[in-house]
């Protein structure tokens, strides 16, 4: 006579059917899929690499990316970070301090809202337009063209009752 199936019992086929489920989920297209996806990824560092050697190319796509992620509105700071931008954004004064980033990828940091302990302190409020390294030179060009462009954006803001 076949015993009657309760919770307790059901248990172990349960467990078998979701290791079989993980582990044929798992197979040889892994690594060809993983070999794709870096792929891809390389050409997309290069290609942001070649666009961000490119000051004349860079500056357009990054003020663009910029007007993506910052915005004033009622005399307001909104600051978005690409990444989490549709699930979290900043309100600042328009009067809050910022300082741009140039280097090691480009980013706007703003305010006085700091997370962190020890060497790995950084503000809360940040907003970056690229990961890839810019170097001096370029940084000397796009540093300052980004610079005028969001303090344009705020002193209008300011200037608007």
């Amino acid at each position: 006579m076949a015993k009657p199936r309760t919770p307790q019992n059901m248990m172990g086929p349960a467990i078998a059917l979701t290791l079989g489920l993980l582990l044929s989920a798992c197979g040889p297209n892994d690594d060809a899929k993983n070999s794709a996806e870096k792929s891809k990824m390389e050409a997309e560092f290069s290609a942001e690499q070649a666009l961000m050697a490119d000051p004349e190319r860079a500056g357009p796509e990054l003020e663009r990316r910029l007007m993506e992620n910052i915005n004033v509105q009622d005399g307001l700071l909104i600051v978005r970070a690409p990444i989490i931008g549709d699930f979290e954004s900043f309100v600042l004064p328009t009067t809050a301090p910022w300082v741009l980033r140039c280097g090691i990828g480009l980013k706007f940091v703003f305010g006085s809202s700091f997370s962190g302990e020890g060497s790995s302190i950084d503000s809360e409020v940040q907003t970056t337009l690229t990961t890839a390294i810019i170097d001096k030179q370029n940084c000397a060009v796009l540093g300052p063209r980004l610079g005028k462009r969001l303090k344009a954006l705020l002193q209008s803001a300011q200037s608007t009752p």
